[in-house]
């Protein structure tokens, strides 16, 4: 069996009878895993992972005592020796891909340093967010940080109709929670109404928050919706996430990482190894993606982390996917600054 090419790693499992010799049996795989005697199996196993399972509890301690001073991995259950040994396989598999190394991108790192250098801990305002994401080159729509109705009313004349109003904070995360979001407004009226409710409502809801001012820019295409995401892990560094968006990120947890900054290929491989794959690719009738502008929206993401250590968390969700010529478009970004 272990010289066998097909097989890439062995788990023994092990379960007493009353007769088994255990010790004997431990010893046994310990000459096997190291080079003592030379044979085509023990040359085999030297490059094979190998972990077993004895099971029996204290009937087995001896044994497993033995397995641990040679180093073999044991486990009390086989299903966890499993799922390490699968583990293992994606390393490998991971290992034996193509180097994709990352290429230089067209950014405006000073702009985006202009606002990091100036925010203090904890999370920006979104017209902060927006336009760090936009000195990255991040397909952000046109927007407009509004401090009264009026204003709000004329850049929405100015640009056209439909918008969305929303309240731009540091001290407020979740928009919905204090209804800080309104959308689909069609007139400068509808705008001024909003405007003044929601400053009333966000009043009530969070009288300590300081409120920057109202956002408002043109509705969004609807779309596919997904998450690009980043982290700062304290063992890998920066991370980047990708998978389905809006609630169903929440719901599924359908996301793939990979380390930041990383190439187009890494960033293809992420998209395809999400199950929601099939989605952008027009499953069952639905519009089909443009998969080119999520790539670039991924590199940028990672490149932007990579950049700026102070980047503790981001989040784009969601990002909305639309066919040709669209492509892209943030929906709603949150950035938390360390």
């Amino acid at each position: 069996v272990l010289a066998d090419p097909a097989v890439d790693q062995v788990l023994v499992i092990l379960t007493p009878q009353s007769m088994t010799d255990i010790a004997a049996i431990a010893e046994r795989i310990c000459q096997l895993a190291g080079s003592e005697e030379g044979p085509k199996a023990s040359q085999a196993l030297a490059r094979k992972p190998l972990a077993c399972s004895f099971m029996g509890a204290e009937d087995v301690a001896e044994g497993v005592r033995i397995l641990q001073q040679a180093g073999i991995p044991h486990y009390i259950l086989p299903e966890w020796a499993c799922r390490a040994m699968a583990g293992v396989q994606q390393i490998l598999r991971v290992r034996q891909e193509a180097i994709d190394q990352p290429r230089p991108l067209a950014v405006d790192r000073q702009a985006a340093r202009h606002v990091l250098a100036s925010a203090p801990a904890g999370y920006l305002t979104e017209d902060e967010a927006l336009q760090v994401l936009l000195a990255y080159g991040l397909p952000v729509p046109p927007w407009h940080l509004c401090r009264t109705p009026d204003e709000a009313a004329a850049w929405a004349e100015a640009h056209g109709y439909p918008v969305t109003l929303r309240v731009a904070s540091r001290h407020i995360v979740h928009k919905s929670e204090v209804h800080g979001v309104a959308l689909d407004l069609r007139d400068a009226a509808e705008v001024r109404q909003a405007f003044q409710a929601m400053e009333r409502r966000v009043a009530v809801a969070r009288p300590d928050a300081h409120i920057a001012g109202f956002i408002v820019r043109r509705m969004i295409p609807s779309g596919h919706e997904l998450i690009v995401g980043a982290k700062r892990d304290a063992v890998f560094g920066p991370v980047v996430m990708f998978g389905l968006g809006g609630v169903l990120v929440e719901l599924f947890g359908d996301v793939t990482f990979a380390l930041a900054p990383l190439g187009p290929a890494a960033a293809q491989r992420m998209i395809r190894r999400v199950r929601a794959a099939r989605l952008l690719e027009g499953f069952r009738g639905q519009p089909r993606a443009d998969l080119e502008p999520i790539v670039q929206c991924i590199l940028r993401i990672g490149q932007l982390v990579a950049d700026f250590p102070r980047i503790a968390e981001l989040d784009i969700n969601p990002l909305l996917a639309c066919p040709p010529p669209i492509g892209c478009q943030v929906a709603d970004v949150r950035i938390r600054l360390a």
